[in-house]
This record gives C-alpha cells, sequence and structure tokens, in this order.
C-alpha cells in the first residue's frame, strides 16, 4: 500500500487513520516498510520474538535505556530537556537499572550506541539536527549491530530520518530491515519524521517525550497507541498539521510494549481434558498473587479458538467443544509478563460399572455384607476415580479406584447392615468422561425380616381424671413380610408396684398397623408409667419391642400442694409475692419486704419446697437498695427467672438457676415513676430475639421490652386510655403471653383489655372486662384487683381475678369474650384456711397446669388440672364413688339426689326447694362447659335424664333456684 503525499508537505500514512478529515488520526497505524518478502518475514518474526521474549534468558535488557543528544551550538532548549524527562520516567516508573545518557559534547560516538544495542535497550531515543541518518558522530548503522532478538524501539526526535517516498531508504529503514530471520538485530520498531523543518525543536520534543508519558503516565502500553498519544499531546498544545503529519511508525502497531523488566506467570490448569464440551478453567499467578486481565487464549487447528482475561482472583473459565483427541495449545499474555505457552491433552476417557454383584435380588437378614462391584476402563490410558455405592437412602459410600487401560475389576464397600425391606441400589462412576451412559448402574434387593413392633400407646397418655375407666390402646407394628401371630403385654406401674397386668394375642399382616385394646382399668390419683410389649419369636429388632409413657392420674378441681414456707423472714404472701414457671418448677419470689426466694418441685403427692439463696440488696445510691414488695415482678426464659425488685425502685435482676445465682442487670428506666405496683413481667420473642416485656404500672402508662444480650431496655407505645376512660395501670393490672406474637394486658380495676404485637409496636383494644357487664354467677358486679393474674393456655386466656374475690375467668380470645370457668365447685379457687385471693396473689402455668397462690397474708399454693374438653383427659377435684347408691345433698332443707349414681344409662335426679318458686338444672362437663339445661322445673319434681350418649367421666349438675344453688357430681361408666 502506497503512502500518501501531502501535497507541500510530503508522505504520511495517517491518511489512511484519519477517519474525519480533520487530519488528526483516529486509529492507530504503523508499516511493515519492506520491498521483499524475506524483509517481509524479518518484520514478522521481530514482532513476534520481541512479544515472545526469546530472550528470557537475559532479561535485564528490559530495564535498560539509552537517549542521545547532538547538541546544538548554541545548546538547543530542548534537547537535554526532553532526555531527562524520559530517563525520570524510566528510572521512576520502570524501574530502570541502566540508562545511557549519551551526549556529542562528552566525547560519544556511534560506536557508543552500537555497544548499547548490543548489549540490550528496551529504547533508544535520539535528539538533535539530522537528516536521513543521524549525523556524527552518531551516524549509526544499524547493520553493524548484533543484538539478536534484544530489539529496542527507536525514537528519532529529529528531521526525516525514515521516509515513506517510493524508492528512498534511510535510517528507519535501516533499523527495522537489519538482520534476517535466523539472526535478527537492529530494531523491532521506529517512530520518527518524514519531513524536513527548522526551529521546530519544541513541537518535536513535545512528541519524543510524549510516547513516553503514553507509556508510563497513560498506560497505554501498545505501540501504535502511544505513537497516536504522543502526537495529540503536541497538537493539544501546539497545533500544527504538517508537525502532526510529518511522525509516521515503522512496525507492528499492536505491538505491546515492555515498559519493565517482565515477571514470570505461573499458569495452572487441567492438562488433560475429556472429549467433550469442557469448562476449561486457567488460573494465572506470579508468585503466588493472582493476575488480573491476563488474556488467556486456547487453540486446537483451526477446530478450537477461544480467548478470555482473567478475574481479579486470576481465574478464567473459556467454554469450547473439542472435535476430537489430541493437543490444545494454552498461550497467556499480560502487560510486563514473559509470556507462558503450554499444552493440554484432549484424550477419549470411559469407565463404566459393569455389574453390582452384592446386594442383589432377594437376601435374608444377616449380621452384615459387603457391597461389591464389578467396574471397567475403556479408554486408552490409566484412569483414577471415584466409585459411589448407595443403598436406599441410608447406605452411601465412595471408594478411589484406579484402573489401567482395558481392565476391568472387583470394587468392596464397607459392610452394610440389611433391615428389612425393598432398595434401590445405585452405583456410580466420577469421572466426568466421554461416554456417561455406563457411568450408572441401578439394581434393587430384598431383605427379608421378622419383625414386629410398638409403636404408640394411645391411652392412657397426658393427664386423665382420677375415677375415670381408662381402656388401654396401643398402635403395633408388622415391619416384616410375612403375617405374624404374637403376644402383646400391657402393664401400668406406680412408684412401687405394677398395678395393672393384662395380655392378649394378635394377628398382623405383613407391613401392617394394629390398635389393640386392652381390659379397662378405673384410675386413682398417682404418678404412672405404662409399659407395651411385643414377644415374637425370633423377631431380629427387638428394640422396638417395647415402649413405655409416663402420665397422670389427677384429681379434680383446685388441689392444695404443700404451703410456701415461712421461713427464713417468717413472713406470708402478701404485697409483691409473685411466681413463674421454668424447667418443669415454680419459682416464688416471697417479697413483702422480704428477700425469700424458693423453688416448688411437683411430685405425686403435694410437693416439695426449696429455700433458695434470696434476692440481694441492692445499692441506696442507684435506688435499688430495698427488699421487694408492692411492684414486684418476676418471669423466666428457659435458663434463668427475671426479676422486678418493685417498692418504688427500679432494680433489675436474674437469677440462673445452674449458674451463679442471682445477678444485677441494668435497672428499668425511671420514666415518670419507679414501680410500685401494678406491675408486670413476661418473656417475649421478637424475630428470634430473645426479650423480657414489662409493665411499669404504678399509675403510668409505661412498657418496656428488655433485650436479654445486650442488657438494654428500650420503651415501646403505649396502649390507648381504653374504654373506661382511665389512665394508668396501678393494683390488680396483669399481663400474659401468647409464645407467638401478643402480649395480653388486663388493666386493674377498671377491665381495660389490650393486646400489643410484639413484632409491630402496636396496641389492639379488645373486649373490656367490665364488672357491670359481666356479672359474677351470683349476680355480682367484682372487678379486678389486688392478687389478679393472668396466664395462655391452650389458646385461651385464665384470669385470676384477685380482690378478695376466689373467682377464675375465661377469655376467648376467637369470639372476645369473658365468662366465668364454672362450675363454682372445680374452678373456684377454694376457701382454705378463710380467706380468698388478695394482694400477693399470684398464677401460672406448668405443664399445662395451673399453680396459683392467694396472697392475702396466707400461705397457701394450689394445682389445677388443664381445662380439656374430652371428660377422659380431664383431671376433677371430687370426691369419687363406685357402686350403686344414693347420693343426696342438703342445704337449708333444699335436696339434690341422684339415683344411680355411677350409671351407664338413666339417671333420676331427685330435688326439693323449701319455698315456693321455679328452679333450672344445668349438667356441665368439668371443663365448665354446658352440656345441657333443664329448666321452668316444678318445686317439687322427679327428672329423668339419659346419659347413654355422653362419653364416661366425670360431670357436675347444678340446681339454681336464684335463691339457692346446690351442686352434686354425677359419674357416667360405660
Amino acid at each position: 500500500l502506497p503512502s500518501y503525499y501531502f501535497s507541500g508537505q510530503g508522505y504520511s500514512d495517517d491518511y489512511y487513520a484519519d477517519m474525519t478529515g480533520n487530519y488528526r488520526i483516529e486509529i492507530c497505524i504503523g508499516r511493515f516498510h519492506c520491498a521483499t518478502i524475506a524483509q517481509c518475514s524479518l518484520m514478522v518474526a521481530k514482532s513476534i520474538g520481541y512479544e515472545k521474549s526469546e530472550t528470557m534468558h537475559d532479561s535485564t535488557w528490559f530495564s535498560k535505556g539509552t537517549t542521545i543528544v547532538r547538541e546544538d551550538a548554541p545548546p538547543d532548549p530542548y534537547y537535554q530537556e526532553n532526555c531527562r524527562y524520559i530517563r525520570n520516567l524510566w528510572l521512576n516508573y520502570g524501574n530502570y537499572i541502566h540508562v545511557d545518557s549519551f551526549l556529542s559534547t562528552q566525547g560519544h560516538n556511534q560506536d557508543s550506541v552500537i555497544n548499547a544495542i548490543n548489549n540490550g535497550r528496551a529504547f533508544v531515543v535520539f535528539r538533535g539536527q539530522s537528516v536521513s541518518y543521524w549525523w556524527s558522530p552518531f551516524n549509526v548503522n544499524p547493520n553493524n549491530t548484533a543484538n539478536g532478538y534484544k530489539l529496542p524501539i527507536v525514537i528519532s526526535g529529529t528531521c526525516a530520518t525514515m521516509t515513506l517516498s517510493p524508492g528512498e531508504n534511510m535510517l528507519g529503514d535501516a533499523f527495522v530491515r537489519a538482520g534476517t530471520v535466523q539472526n535478527p538485530k537492529g530494531a523491532v520498531g521506529f517512530f520518527g519524521s518524514t519531513f524536513v523543518g527548522s526551529h521546530i525543536s519544541y513541537p518535536r520534543g513535545l512528541v519524543t517525550t510524549g510516547f513516553f508519558r503514553a507509556l508510563y503516565l497513560d498506560s497505554i502500553f501498545t505501540m501504535g497507541g502511544a505513537a497516536k498519544r504522543a502526537k495529540f499531546i503536541m497538537d493539544s498544545i501546539s497545533p500544527n498539521q504538517p508537525r502532526y503529519l510529518e511522525w509516521n511508525l515503522l512496525g507492528d502497531p499492536e505491538l505491546n510494549v515492555w515498559t519493565r523488566k517482565p515477571r514470570e506467570l505461573t499458569v495452572t490448569y487441567d492438562t488433560i481434558l475429556p472429549l467433550r464440551p469442557t469448562n476449561f478453567s486457567v488460573l494465572v499467578e506470579c508468585n503466588g498473587q493472582p493476575v488480573n486481565n491476563a488474556l488467556v487464549c486456547v487453540m486446537m487447528d483451526s477446530t478450537v479458538y477461544t480467548y478470555g482475561y482473567t478475574d481479579t482472583t486470576g481465574y478464567v473459565i473459556l467454554t469450547f467443544t473439542p472435535q476430537h483427541t489430541g493437543t490444545l495449545d494454552v498461550t497467556v499474555t499480560a502487560h510486563n509478563y514473559f509470556p507462558y505457552e503450554g499444552t493440554a491433552e484432549v484424550i477419549f476417557h470411559d469407565v463404566g460399572i459393569t455389574e453390582i454383584v452384592n446386594p442383589h435380588g432377594i437376601i435374608d437378614s444377616t449380621d452384615s455384607i459387603i457391597p461389591q462391584v464389578r467396574v471397567k476402563n475403556y479408554g486408552a490410558t490409566i484412569e483414577s476415580f471415584n466409585i459411589t455405592f448407595k443403598i436406599g437412602t441410608s447406605y452411601n459410600q465412595t471408594r478411589v479406584k484406579t484402573l489401567d487401560a482395558g481392565v476391568e475389576d472387583t470394587v468392596n464397600f464397607s459392610a452394610w447392615v440389611p433391615v428389612r425391606g425393598t432398595y434401590i441400589t445405585r452405583c456410580s462412576t466420577h469421572l466426568a468422561d466421554n461416554n456417561p451412559t455406563n457411568d450408572t448402574l441401578s439394581d434393587t434387593v430384598t431383605v427379608q425380616i421378622q419383625d414386629v413392633g410398638v409403636m404408640q400407646i394411645i391411652t392412657p397418655s397426658g393427664t386423665i381424671t382420677s375415677g375415670t375407666v381408662v381402656i388401654p390402646e396401643v398402635r403395633l407394628t408388622n415391619l416384616g413380610t410375612d403375617n405374624q401371630t404374637f403376644p402383646a403385654y400391657f402393664r401400668i406401674l406406680s412408684a412401687t408396684d405394677t398395678i395393672y397386668y393384662d395380655d392378649t394375642t394378635v394377628t398382623i399382616g405383613a407391613n401392617q398397623n394394629l390398635v389393640v385394646r386392652f381390659a379397662s382399668w378405673n384410675s386413682v390419683s398417682g404418678l404412672y408409667r405404662a409399659i407395651a410389649r411385643t414377644a415374637l419369636i425370633g423377631d431380629l429388632n427387638p428394640i422396638n419391642d417395647t415402649i413405655s409413657t409416663n402420665f397422670i392420674v389427677a384429681e379434680a378441681g383446685w388441689q392444695r400442694l404443700a404451703d410456701v414456707p415461712t421461713g427464713p423472714s417468717g413472713e406470708a404472701l402478701k404485697n409483691g409475692s409473685c411466681l413463674t414457671a421454668l424447667a418443669g418448677k415454680i419459682y416464688l419470689l416471697k417479697a413483702n419486704n422480704t428477700s425469700d426466694f424458693y423453688c416448688f418441685t411437683p411430685n405425686s403427692t403435694t410437693g416439695n419446697w426449696t429455700t433458695l439463696t434470696g434476692i440481694p440488696l441492692g445499692s441506696k445510691e442507684t435506688g435499688d437498695g430495698k427488699n421487694p414488695k408492692k411492684g414486684a415482678a418476676i418471669t423466666a426464659d428457659d435458663s434463668a427467672v427475671y426479676v422486678l425488685r418493685g417498692n418504688n425502685t427500679c432494680g433489675f435482676w436474674r437469677y440462673i438457676t445452674t449458674g451463679p445465682g442471682w445477678q444485677k442487670l441494668k435497672d428499668i428506666p425511671t420514666g415518670a415513676k419507679n414501680p410500685k405496683d401494678g406491675s408486670g413481667l413476661t418473656y417475649v420473642n421478637k424475630n428470634g430475639e430473645n426479650c423480657i416485656f414489662a409493665m411499669k404500672g404504678a399509675k403510668t402508662q409505661e412498657f418496656y421490652l428488655y433485650f436479654i444480650n445486650s442488657n438494654n431496655w428500650q420503651q415501646v407505645a403505649s396502649p390507648g386510655i381504653g374504654t373506661s376512660g382511665k389512665m394508668g395501670y396501678s393494683k390488680g393490672s396483669c399481663l400474659t403471653y401468647d409464645g407467638d406474637s401478643f402480649v395480653y394486658v388486663l388493666k386493674g380495676n377498671y377491665g381495660d383489655f389490650f393486646r400489643y404485637n410484639i413484632l409491630n409496636n402496636n396496641w389492639t383494644e379488645l373486649r373490656r372486662l367490665d364488672p357491670k357487664i359481666f356479672l359474677n354467677r351470683d349476680n355480682k358486679k367484682k372487678k379486678v384487683k389486688d392478687g389478679a393474674g393472668l396466664v395462655y393456655l391452650a389458646g385461651s386466656i385464665y384470669l385470676m381475678k384477685g380482690g378478695n374475690t376466689n373467682e377464675f375467668w375465661k377469655y376467648d380470645i376467637a369470639n372476645n369474650t369473658w365468662s366465668q370457668m364454672n362450675p363454682a365447685e372445680i374452678w373456684d379457687i377454694p376457701i382454705g384456711g378463710g380467706k380468698k385471693v388478695k394482694s400477693g396473689g399470684g398464677l401460672c402455668v406448668l405443664d399445662n397446669f395451673f399453680y396459683a397462690v392467694k396472697g392475702n397474708k396466707t400461705t397457701e399454693f394450689y394445682r389445677h388440672g388443664p381445662p380439656v374438653i374430652n371428660p377422659l383427659a380431664t383431671s376433677t377435684n371430687l370426691n369419687n364413688t363406685f357402686g350403686t347408691m344414693e347420693n343426696k345433698i342438703s342445704v337449708d332443707n333444699a335436696t339434690l339426689s341422684i339415683i344411680p349414681n355411677p350409671t351407664s344409662n338413666i339417671v333420676r335426679v331427685k330435688y326439693n326447694l323449701p319455698f315456693n318458686g321455679t328452679a333450672s338444672i344445668k349438667l356441665y362437663n368439668v371443663s365448665g362447659e354446658l352440656v345441657e339445661s333443664y329448666a321452668n322445673c316444678d318445686k317439687t319434681k322427679t327428672l329423668l335424664i339419659d346419659v347413654r350418649q355422653l362419653p364416661a367421666g366425670v360431670y357436675v349438675l347444678e340446681l339454681d333456684s336464684n335463691k339457692k344453688k346446690i351442686t352434686k357430681k354425677l359419674i357416667v361408666a360405660k
């Protein structure tokens, strides 16, 4: 391609790179200025040899450079300044170890230049007056060099020392044409001027220095890119079309220029590849550190060619599909790194499973067997690979196997203990080979076995009612492959003896279950253990032959337990007494201006109290130096008890039951007042974080969350005033947590009832317990006051009303309403020593049982069974009498009798009232739910009640004449 002649100026290749016609080039351009094929081959060889660093055995020349100044007289102001600038770039950014500064006035000549080039120089820079060739004393003949592949780039900052004129040759041509392919010398590139001019040292200096500024400061690493940038710098500072056009490049414009001593790459990849679609992962590092933006190219004849750049971790993944076996070339290049050239072999891989030897078919149960498979290497090279053997879902073993080409062998795995059933066996090789169809082989194996067992004791379990007729039921199973007939046994054990035994013979089909009933048992109060067992001769799995469960037979109603100890203080329960449940025990803080602290352990009788270390006195300076009193509150998480001291203090403490005991925690914020009365605590979980929710009481509207892990308090939103219109929470206020998202809060004295959403920090007002609307069963208005307690159990909320009453109420969450628990004989708090619930009363739940203290200067402690619907699972407090008899109650000459009692058929109820008027009779189950009502009965009458459709259990019959109430137990037996 001929060079372009710019009229009146000269030849320049910029014509071919100027895309917009404004004389400035937009693309990089260079020329292999050759007249013969041999010259062209030489220039190509030089470029490839330069980039491939054929002289890796001597890499120091990449850190050497030469500047040449042929000084004018007088000295030119720019020649030496330009060279100093360039030398500083080499030293500061290229870490050069040697720089020549040849100067005509210092005796340097062409021999100095030739010797430097022969020794190896990355760059040779000339400044001074010259035309065609550098003038004496630097009249260098490039053919006299002997530098091999230590090929510099020459920058000739003078008049025309390169030519693009047809048939004309100058210094630049001599440098790039010097040598042969076998013996290269001279230079790999020449950047110089094709024009002649005077008084233009300044713009030519801008181009000369701009070339190196592009390389070292602008990170332009191609020879053509640096040349284009240098012309741009000059034209930006001193625009001049001839000065711009005169600079041309001999050499490959895409040549990657070494700017410092190159380093060696470490390249890691799989050198053996399968003949299939491949994700080829390459890691490029230098001295153990990843190399970013390295160009990785893979090539295999004309069938594979792909490339990519490494990321910041040094990795690149290239995806391709080899078309045949053979050698894959791997080339990696990166700026200022020696290029890497390697290979990978594409070979045919194929290993496969030929047979599952064992287990197979139908086998008998044995102690253990050794799984075995046959595997073969169908490929042409030795292979090491993993083999995995699976049996069902419980056996999964992997072995490593090495096989020579064409070899088949047996592989043994670790022992397998067969268990009855049919299993899929599956063996797989993991080589990612060229033939995946034989990588996996599947089969089935059936294990025959004799195995029967107990799956479940259905009844008795949990808590049942004393006096209930229990029919033990168990679910048995036959896990074997044949029908089996065998004996089954059932026992009920007390703490000291076997109190029930029965056995039966059972037949169950293979792989079938069966519910088996035993003879009935009349339950009495106590803690028991039920044991069910099968006894098949030859049973191969005796582990599942026996199962047991503990259950409780409890008295109905409130059962008085061991009284709370009076010591060490000698005080009874009153102001601030409170209790909570944790890990099967009850913890009680006596308060009442004492430090007394106790633990109660339930058992089959009245339980046991243990006196623990009392709560320590806090610091008077911080307002925590008093014993607990009014306003004390207690709760527990899964490992500790938390106590709000009350008594007009802000003290907050924790008792770790398995560790150091009492710990002082961060005080509750003072706010408007310190806790004094009406305070409450409950454990909550907020988005997985354990917290304590606190109601301060003391006639405030303040509520807080304590974050256990961070020992920090946070005030939460306050509820609205409520329907009553009364502000503040004081005596009788209580709260409970539903175990999920809500805390329920009842305002003492006024009955306003709210639900707090823990997750959303907002309140919802619920149905107020208005004493004017919700009268007690005696049609009296009783407010919630001192001693009240609130608990959540099985989807409902239960309230011990306090306020010198013995009332027990239920809030129905689904229907948003309140009701008093009936009948009174079962649900009212016992009068006991003559006092009702008042200050110091408390209520909590443990294992679905209610536990309560009455306060009011008493030490009485009670337990009540759960309010379940099914009488067979209910505990009652009635005295049970069995046999046919007449039970008669008389109250002020009013009588009520039930004949017969117990019964399973029709019962005759006789009653008599000593006054005129009507009465109603109601039948309740022991959970307080109305079963049937008989209204407007006459003064003297006999009532027949059919109980044949009722479940067996304990019921309560109530006669209500508006003036007198009589209740009587009715036992339905089946």
